[in-house]
């Protein structure tokens, strides 16, 4: 008998009024359970950084039962409740590094748990997490590059390359023209001193260049200085998109990544994509042959985007390969199988 599959998860702050991040599987993956643990997660930070003696040794007891969570979450015991009460479901942690729980009663009445992991293996380094890892009956990794280093982790073989998917309905080419401006977009793993080089050298040798970075408020520092960057915060996915489809081509200088929403997002889009990364193993998603792909130098990233200034078209084979490949209908028919067969 197929165990039911309950999903455990949140949607991140910056990604909630958007079509991006991984909660949105729920959307298109029909789970028998639902456990909500977004009010948790909202509060997690929060409590995190109390500093009284009482909130430290409630830190440091959940710790130890709750495997490095800073505070009682109490969706662990909706869980519990779901194990004890309906049994034979395989409980989802959509984001595995920010709420797994590695505890017994989860595991009573036939129920199995699986985590979708997002981060790179050296993220796992530490013993608490090698022995978590092996306490897992499946896990889902959404970057193919490092499969191998997490089977032997889990020591079971039961991790699975299953990508992120993207909203094909909403991000795709449009009819606008294609200008002389380069797009950079995200926060995390991204590389802004480097990218702040890039841009510098780019604006000396292009004064007819559009240079756009939508990030966090926090990161504009690293472009003060270049008074050629426009940058911009806590727009709509509308902007985003017009962004995506009238750039010459989008830049996203990594220092490591799995998934990533704004690759994919780039992608559909058919905005052409440059990725600058001393890590090229970490590219599981687009085939080399339909991006450009270079090592973290600033000459040679430079001399490629003034080549796509130049161009500048609508790639429609990378728009197409995006849509057959990771569209969210079918990375959740893929999860589904998945989760069902352990």
């Amino acid at each position: 008998m197929n165990n039911k599959i309950a999903y455990v998860g949140f949607g991140f702050s910056h990604h909630l009024p958007t079509h991006a991040g991984y909660h949105q599987i729920k959307n298109y993956l029909d789970y028998d359970y639902v456990v909500d643990c977004q009010d948790f997660f909202n509060k997690t930070e929060k409590n995190t950084f109390e500093t009284s003696l009482w909130a430290r040794i409630k830190r440091r007891v959940n710790c130890l039962i709750f495997g490095g969570l800073p505070v009682v979450p109490f969706y662990f015991f909706k869980c519990f409740w779901l194990a004890l009460t309906r049994g034979h479901i395989t409980f989802h942690f959509i984001y595995g590094e920010n709420t797994y729980i590695y505890n017994p009663l989860l595991k009573i009445r036939g129920c199995k748990v699986a985590c979708t992991l997002h981060q790179p293996i050296d993220f796992f380094a530490g013993q608490r997490w090698q022995k978590r890892l092996r306490t897992l009956d499946g896990v889902i990794h959404v970057g193919g590059g490092e499969i191998v280093e997490f089977e032997a982790a889990t020591k079971k073989n039961n991790v699975r390359f299953i990508p992120h998917g993207i909203a094909n309905d909403f991000y795709k080419p449009g009819n606008a023209e294609r200008l002389a401006k380069v797009l950079m977009v995200g926060n995390w793993m991204r590389d802004f001193e480097f990218a702040g080089k890039v841009f510098e050298q780019l604006a000396k040798q292009r004064r007819a260049v559009e240079i756009v970075v939508v990030a966090n408020p926090a990161n504009r520092e690293y472009f003060a200085h270049n008074a050629r960057v426009d940058f911009r915060s806590g727009i709509s996915d509308e902007e985003l998109l017009l962004l995506y489809q009238t750039s010459a081509c989008v830049f996203l200088p990594l220092k490591r990544y799995t998934a990533n929403n704004s690759l994919l997002e780039a992608s559909m889009a058919g905005c052409p994509l440059l990725l600058a990364t001393d890590h090229p193993c970490d590219n599981s998603y687009i085939p080399s042959e339909l991006i450009s792909l270079l090592p973290l130098q600033v000459a040679p990233v430079v001399a490629e985007i003034e080549k796509m200034l130049d161009v500048r078209r609508t790639d429609v084979a990378l728009s197409r390969y995006v849509a057959a490949n990771y569209s969210w209908p079918a990375i959740a028919e893929r999860t589904t199988s998945y989760l069902r067969s352990l």
